[in-house]
């Protein structure tokens, strides 16, 4: 292939003669453009926009497609973006509903990859195949009515971070037998749950605990979850290692906090009809200024959270710590640490202190929240703050307001777990196994992503971390995502 003075392409046999220039109907975005000899017919080049893979697709489109997912967009989304650059709207639905499907097959070996070296990592820290996991379930619509859901186990070690070690997606919805009702021809169902949204977790992890052994090589002994225990009690009873295997279960210290906040709140409503009397004066309930308001229940439940944290391993230390917060309310400080004022001199450690009848009432809460029995599952110290993390992700990829089918949310969740695993750059990944080059600006735009995780997680240790935990403690935060299901 040559080109004349004038930069246009020519035919190597005939230098001289001008190509001809034909349009092809555009497919998608794609428009194809083709130089061929003006004398012989011979085609000289044609658009490198036209490249296509090996299912004979466009790959201009598949980028498109895949581009609009990790935006978080479906493809309204696409068409909007296109129209307004001038350029032809993407393909039709039929067309991107195939994209959406090979793309999922694709996204489904790189995220398998990662959770399986995920595995390994876990039971490379320990040197044993049996390991902790942390638990937790995530749905689609806010609340717990929703045909979508996620069950999701995270790794859990003290020395490394979690990652994401296997996932089921549950959908209770196909298109086709909505559409049909009984009468639905052969199809692809893409329904795999029956039954309530609330049932999805349970669900989900029994699948995942049923075939650890098989996908990842590994056992889930020690099971890392919240208060509620149905999707525990339904993973011990389906017994997934034998009868003679037991899975131990472990608390989340961050639910565990919760409920001092949730009993103190429920202690004072319960008490607002009562009289008390202390020192010649009536009082009537627990809560008010000089006694149980929202900012003193606050400090105790974030006080109490610290004393589980600082005693990790140590039942002991564990139970001192916690009743040292109500000896202290109650002027007695022999047991507290050097943050007390009357420990470290800076004051008499009275100012917070609270009425002999508030304390005896908040007592019962202090004994519950104390008990051994409570207090040894929470000697790991963990939280699910890792699932949490992850589900957010997920639902950044697929947007919560508005419906999508099974194919499209499991397409979400394998890049969550790419990029919750090993970062934003390597969802690149995706493009070897599609024989697509990375550009430099693409290269550029995931490795500037996953810098700036980087930066904020470092922020969040130093002052700024430590000025947004005060405000949490003075402050409820007003967040309508911040709910049951929102993550």
């Amino acid at each position: 292939m040559e080109r004349l003075a004038s930069g246009k392409m020519a035919c190597p046999d005939h230098p001289t003669a001008p190509p001809t220039i034909t349009v092809e109907p555009s497919s998608g975005i794609v428009c194809v453009f083709k130089f061929t000899c003006s004398y012989c017919g011979v085609l000289v080049e044609s658009n490198k926009m036209s490249e296509k893979d090996a299912n004979n697709r466009f790959t201009l489109n598949t980028q498109l497609a895949f581009g609009t997912i990790l935006a978080g967009g479906h493809r309204s989304t696409a068409e909007t973006i296109a129209v307004h650059l001038g350029l032809p709207p993407p393909v039709t639905l039929s067309e991107w509903a195939k994209d959406m499907e090979y793309l999922r097959e694709v996204t489904s070996k790189v995220a398998d990859r990662s959770m399986y070296q995920a595995a390994e990592e876990a039971v490379e820290a320990v040197n044993d195949t049996d390991i902790t996991v942390s638990c937790d379930g995530t749905w689609q619509r806010r609340g717990f009515s929703s045909k979508n859901g996620v069950a999701t186990v995270i790794t859990h070690s003290k020395d490394k971070p979690g990652k994401v070690i296997d996932v089921e997606v549950m959908s209770s919805y196909c298109f086709t037998c909505s559409r049909y009702d009984d009468d639905a021809p052969k199809h692809n169902c893409t329904k795999n749950h029956q039954g309530t949204a609330g049932s999805m977790e349970t669900t989900g992890m029994v699948r995942i605990f049923c075939r650890s052994l098989e996908k990842r090589g590994t056992r889930y002994l020690n099971y890392l979850g919240d208060g509620d225990s149905k999707a525990f009690s339904a993973v011990k009873d389906a017994m997934p290692y034998g009868p003679d295997t037991t899975i131990e279960k472990l608390e989340c210290v961050g639910h565990v906090q919760k409920r001092m906040g949730t009993m103190l709140l429920s202690k004072v409503e319960q008490c607002k009809g009562k009289e008390f009397s202390w020192r010649g004066r009536k009082h009537r309930g627990i809560g008010g200024l000089g006694k149980l308001n929202k900012s003193t229940i606050m400090a105790i439940q974030v006080q109490y959270g610290i004393a589980i944290r600082n005693n990790i391993g140590d039942l002991e230390g564990m139970k001192r710590c916690i009743w040292a917060i109500w000896h202290h309310k109650n002027k007695n400080h022999s047991d507290c640490g050097t943050s007390c004022p009357a420990v470290n001199g800076t004051g008499d450690g009275n100012a917070n202190s609270l009425p002999i009848f508030v304390l005896n009432e908040i007592k019962p809460v202090f004994e519950t929240l104390s008990e051994k029995s409570l207090l040894k599952k929470c000697l790991h110290g963990g939280t699910q703050n890792n699932n949490e993390s992850f589900h957010k992700i997920i639902w950044s990829y697929c947007s919560k307001n508005q419906f999508v089918q099974r194919c499209r949310l499991e397409l979400a969740v394998n890049c969550a777990v790419v990029h919750f695993n090993d970062g934003v750059t390597n969802l690149s990944s995706v493009y070897n196994y599609l024989n697509i080059s990375v550009g430099q600006q693409l290269a550029k735009h995931l490795y500037g992503k996953d810098f700036l995780r980087v930066g904020s997680a470092q922020k969040l240790l130093g002052k700024e971390g430590n000025g947004r935990r005060k405000r949490k403690i003075s402050s409820k935060p007003d967040n309508q995502d911040y709910q049951a299901g929102a993550f």
